[in-house]
C-alpha cells in the first residue's frame, strides 16, 4: 500500500518552496526600484518604452498598443522613488534613441505602404544616426558621465512666454476667417437669427432659437454683425474671441495646479491645435462650452476657506454656460462632483456649496422656466442623438433587428474603442469636419497618453482628479453616449483637458531632467512645439483643405456668387431637389432675393436689370431652357480641384 502520508508532505512542501521562491522573485522587482539610482534608470526605460508603444500604437491606430504604453507610464511613476530625477546620460545614448526612433518608424511606414517615399529617407538617416552614436561612445569611454543635483527651473516662471501664444494664436484663427473653412448651412441659420436680434424679431434670449439652442447665443453673436455687418468674418468672430481666450486660461490652470511649463506647453498646443483652431473659425456655438468649463475650473483654483464669492461666480459661470451648445450640460455633473470632491477633503463647507448652488440658480432659472413650460426643447437634441434609445441602436448597428439586452454591450464597448480611437489618429464623423483628419496630431497624442498615465497615479489629488473627472465624463457622455461616434462637437469640451494632460507630463519631464543645463531643455521645447505646430497647421490648412465637405463647398461658393452680383441682378437658383434658395449660407450671405427658379412664364422681368441663373449639374435642362428663352447672356462653369463641374451660371441683361 502506498504511504499517503509521506506523498502529502512531498507536494505541501513542494507547493511551500514555489510559494517562497514567487515570493523572493516579488520581493527582488519591488526592492529594484527602492533606490533612487535604480528607480531613475527603471523610470527611464519604463518611459522610453511607453513612448515607443504609444507612437507605435497611435501610428496603426492600434488600441491595445496604446493601452499597454499607458500601463507603463503608470507603472513608471506607482511604486518608484519619486525624489529621482532622470539619469544623467551621455549625448550618445539620446542618439541611439534617435537612431531606434527613425529605424521604427520606417518600418512602421513599410508596414503600412512599401512605396511611402520617407521609408529611405528615415532609414538612411537612422544608420547616419547610429554611426555618429558609435563614434561618440568611442570618444566618450575613457570618461564617466556628469552627475549633478535636481533643481528647480525659474526659466519659464514669466508671464511674457504667453505673448507670443497668444499672437500664434489669434493669428491662427484670424486668418483667411471669412471664406475658410466654407461657411455651413448651421453658421448661416445662427446667423440669420443674430440678424433677426438686430432688427428685433428674434426670441428673447433666455428661450431657444435655431435648434433649440438656447437664443442667448444669438443675441452675443448679432454684436460683431452690428459692428462690421453682414459677412461671415462677423459671424465668427466671437467663436476666435471664444478660443483665443480658452489659451491663457488653459495656461494659468496648467501653471497653478502644476507648474509654469505645464501652463506653457498646454498653452501652446491648444494655440495650435487644429481641432481646437476650427471650432474657433466657425459661427456655432461650440467653442464657447469649452470656454465656460475653463472659467469654472479657473474659479476653482481660487477657493480660499470661509470665501464664498468665487463659489457663487462659479456658480453664475456653470449656470451661464447652459446658454450654450447643449454639451455645456457635463459641465454641471463636473461641477458637482469636484465640489463633493472638496468638501470630502474639507476643501469646502456647506455655506460655500450653498453660494454655489445660489449663483447656479440666479443664472439658469429663466431658462429652466422655459423648460418647464416647453420641455420637447430641452429633450428634443438629447433624444435624437442618445445611443441607448431603441431607434439609435439600430441605426448605429444598422440593422431592425435588435436585441436591447444583447446588443447593448457590444455596442457599447465599440462606442467606447471608437472614441477612444479619435485620440491615436481616427478621424471625425461629424458633418463638420472630415474623417480624413485625426483627431490629435501625432506629438500630442503621444504626450496626451504618457501624461494620462501620469495622472492617473495621483488620482487622489484634486488637480489630476479634475482634469481626469472632465476628460472621461466629457468622453463618456459627449462621445459614448452619442450616435455617429466620434463627433468632434461633442468631443470638443475635453481638448483643453488633453492638452493639459500632454501638458503635465512636459511639467514632469522637465523636473526629471533639471540635472541637464536649462539649455537642453530649452531646446527640446523649442523642438516639440516647432513640430507640433507645424504638424497642426498642416492637418488643418493643407489636409482638410484638400478634403472639404463638397455640399458645404458648392453652397459658400454659389452664395458668394450671388452676394457679388448685388442689386442689380435678380436671382435665380436651379439646385432642386440638393440646394435650395432657403439654405442658411445662402440666405445669410446672399439675402433673401435670391429665388428658387419655379417656372420660366413665373418670372417678373424689371427693366435694366441682369438676370442671374445658377444651376448644379442636375439642372442642365433647365438652364437651357433659360439660355433659349433669353439668349445672347454669358456663360460659366465653376469647377472643383479635380476639374469637375459643379455648378453653371447663366448672366443675361435685360434691355
Amino acid at each position: 500500500m502506498t504511504d499517503v502520508s509521506n506523498g502529502s508532505e512531498s507536494t505541501e512542501t513542494e507547493s511551500k518552496g514555489l510559494r517562497q521562491r514567487f515570493t523572493l522573485l516579488l520581493t527582488a522587482v519591488s526592492d529594484l526600484g527602492k533606490t533612487e539610482s535604480r528607480a531613475s534608470y527603471i523610470r527611464f526605460g519604463l518611459l522610453l518604452a511607453a513612448a515607443g508603444l504609444i507612437f507605435f500604437g497611435i501610428f496603426t491606430r492600434s488600441l491595445p498598443a496604446v493601452g499597454i504604453g499607458l500601463m507603463a507610464v503608470i507603472a513608471a511613476f506607482y511604486r518608484l522613488s519619486d525624489a529621482a530625477p532622470l539619469p544623467v546620460l551621455p549625448t550618445y545614448y539620446f542618439l541611439v534613441f534617435g537612431a531606434l526612433f527613425l529605424a521604427g518608424v520606417a518600418g512602421v511606414l513599410t508596414h503600412r505602404d512599401v512605396h511611402d517615399p520617407l521609408i529611405p529617407l528615415l532609414w538612411i538617416g537612422s544608420m547616419v544616426i547610429g554611426l555618429v552614436a558609435a563614434v561618440r561612445l568611442d570618444r566618450a569611454l575613457p570618461r564617466e558621465a556628469a552627475t549633478g543635483q535636481s533643481k528647480t527651473d525659474t526659466t519659464f516662471n514669466s508671464y511674457i512666454w504667453l505673448i507670443p501664444i497668444i499672437l500664434v494664436a489669434f493669428a491662427l484663427r484670424i486668418y483667411r476667417l471669412d471664406a475658410y473653412p466654407p461657411l455651413h448651412g448651421d453658421e448661416g441659420e445662427m446667423g440669420l437669427f443674430a440678424l433677426r436680434v438686430l432688427t428685433g424679431d428674434a426670441p428673447p434670449p433666455t428661450a431657444t432659437g435655431f435648434l433649440d439652442h438656447p437664443a442667448l447665443f444669438h443675441y452675443l453673436q448679432a454684436v460683431p454683425l452690428a459692428i462690421f455687418g453682414r459677412t461671415g468674418f462677423a459671424l465668427r468672430l466671437l467663436s476666435v474671441m471664444a478660443g483665443v481666450l480658452c489659451v491663457p486660461m488653459v495656461y494659468v490652470l496648467g501653471r497653478r495646479a502644476w507648474g509654469p511649463v505645464a501652463g506653457l506647453s498646454a498653452a501652446w498646443f491648444l494655440a495650435v491645435a487644429h481641432l481646437h483652431v476650427h471650432y474657433s473659425r466657425i459661427g456655432l456655438n461650440n467653442i464657447e462650452s469649452a470656454l465656460f468649463l475653463l472659467l469654472f475650473l479657473l474659479l476653482m483654483t481660487r477657493i480660499r476657506p470661509q470665501r464664498v464669492t468665487v463659489y457663487v461666480l462659479a456658480g453664475l459661470v456653470v449656470g451661464l454656460a447652459q446658454y450654450m451648445y447643449f454639451g455645456s450640460r457635463v459641465i454641471l455633473i463636473i461641477a458637482v462632483l469636484l465640489l463633493l470632491f472638496t468638501w470630502r477633503k474639507r476643501m469646502t463647507d456647506l455655506r460655500q456649496l450653498v453660494a454655489f448652488g445660489a449663483g447656479l440658480l440666479l443664472a439658469v432659472l429663466p431658462l429652466a422656466a422655459f423648460y418647464i413650460n416647453n420641455p420637447d426643447p430641452f429633450v428634443s437634441r438629447a433624444r435624437a442623438v442618445f445611443i441607448l434609445s431603441e431607434m439609435n441602436v439600430r441605426h448605429s448597428l444598422q440593422s431592425d433587428q435588435v436585441s436591447m439586452l444583447r446588443d447593448v454591450w457590444p455596442l457599447l464597448g465599440e462606442q467606447a474603442r471608437r472614441n477612444l480611437s479619435f485620440f491615436i489618429g481616427d478621424g471625425d464623423r461629424s458633418p463638420f469636419y472630415v474623417a480624413t483628419v485625426p483627431g490629435l496630431d501625432m506629438v500630442t497624442g503621444v504626450l496626451f497618453w504618457l501624461g494620462l498615465g501620469l495622472a492617473l497615479t495621483r488620482l487622489r489629488r484634486f488637480q489630476e482628479f479634475a482634469v481626469l473627472i472632465w476628460f472621461g465624463l466629457g468622453l463618456f457622455i459627449g462621445g459614448v453616449l452619442t450616435i455617429d461616434a466620434p463627433n468632434s462637437p461633442r468631443l470638443l469640451i475635453v481638448i483643453p483637458a488633453v492638452v493639459l494632460l500632454a501638458g503635465i507630463f512636459v511639467q514632469r519631464s522637465s523636473q526629471l531632467l533639471s540635472a541637464y543645463p536649462r539649455r537642453v531643455m530649452m531646446l527640446l521645447l523649442v523642438v516639440i512645439f516647432a513640430g507640433v505646430a507645424l504638424l497642426n497647421i498642416k492637418i488643418y490648412f493643407h489636409d482638410f483643405g484638400q478634403n472639404l465637405v463638397p455640399g458645404n463647398l458648392v453652397a459658400d461658393s454659389i452664395a458668394r456668387e450671388f452676394s457679388s452680383a448685388g442689386e442689380s441682378s435678380q436671382t435665380f437658383l436651379l439646385g432642386q431637389p440638393h440646394l435650395f434658395a432657403h439654405y442658411g449660407t445662402i440666405q445669410f450671405l446672399a439675402g433673401d432675393e435670391v429665388r428658387d427658379l419655379e417656372s420660366l412664364e413665373e418670372i417678373p422681368l424689371q427693366q435694366g436689370k441682369e438676370l442671374l441663373f445658377i444651376a448644379l449639374p442636375n439642372q442642365g435642362e433647365t438652364l437651357e431652357g433659360v439660355k433659349q428663352r433669353w439668349p445672347g447672356g454669358d456663360s460659366f462653369t465653376r469647377l472643383n480641384s479635380q476639374n469637375e463641374p459643379i455648378y453653371d451660371t447663366y448672366s443675361v441683361q435685360i434691355p
